[in-house]
């Protein structure tokens, strides 16, 4: 009787963990869901690339670091470079999705497994070839924001991404969401 008690008690508590664990990742998007735009500090570990990624519902994403500029439209990300003063124009495609926190938070999940840890929030491709990757792993902060991701692609590589001084609704408007490039500027258009 004794030895059913405690594995009551054991089941009942770790499945009260799973299910916070569980609601982890739904926390994570619901908070970014309800967000008007957001603004977040990167660093590719490893590559010392930093910089600033910006998002916004309504003007899309923006991703800013050394001499680039990525913008992130519905149909087409633009690509300026401004030591070579191109921008380069392509259509939208999924190579760009594996780096996305708007991606990695609403779009992977439709074809990929959410697996919560204590310490991670891992999303898994049904199918890795499709995506290009084999797992991406969130770590979360006190604040349960991401505080890192790492991406494993399908060769075995790891790329870390710290990330830091998130802005929620900070009054992000479209003139953030251009690219500032100049008259002289070549442009390519891939569309």
């Amino acid at each position: 009787m004794k030895k059913g008690i405690v594995l009551l008690l054991v089941l009942l508590f770790s499945s009260l963990s799973f299910s916070q664990e569980a609601n982890a990742f739904s926390k994570l998007r619901k908070r970014f869901s309800e967000a008007e735009n957001f603004s977040v500090d990167f660093i590719f570990v490893g590559r010392n690339i930093r910089g600033k990624a910006l998002y916004s519902k309504k003007f899309g994403e923006k991703i800013i670091f050394g001499s680039y500029e990525i913008l992130v439209k519905a149909d087409a990300v633009f690509n300026y470079n401004k030591k070579a003063d191109r921008l380069v124009i392509s259509p939208r495609d999924n190579e760009y999705e594996n780096f996305s926190l708007k991606a990695i938070l609403f779009d992977l999940p439709e074809s990929c497994k959410i697996v919560n840890t204590d310490s991670a929030i891992t999303i898994i491709p049904n199918n890795p070839d499709e995506k290009n990757f084999k797992r991406i792993e969130i770590f979360l902060n006190e604040n349960n924001l991401p505080d890192e991701i790492k991406i494993f692609d399908l060769n075995g590589n790891e790329t870390l991404v710290k990330l830091g001084k998130f802005k929620f609704n900070s009054g992000l408007s479209e003139k953030d969401f251009v690219i500032h490039k100049k008259k002289t500027t070549k442009i390519i258009d891939f569309r």
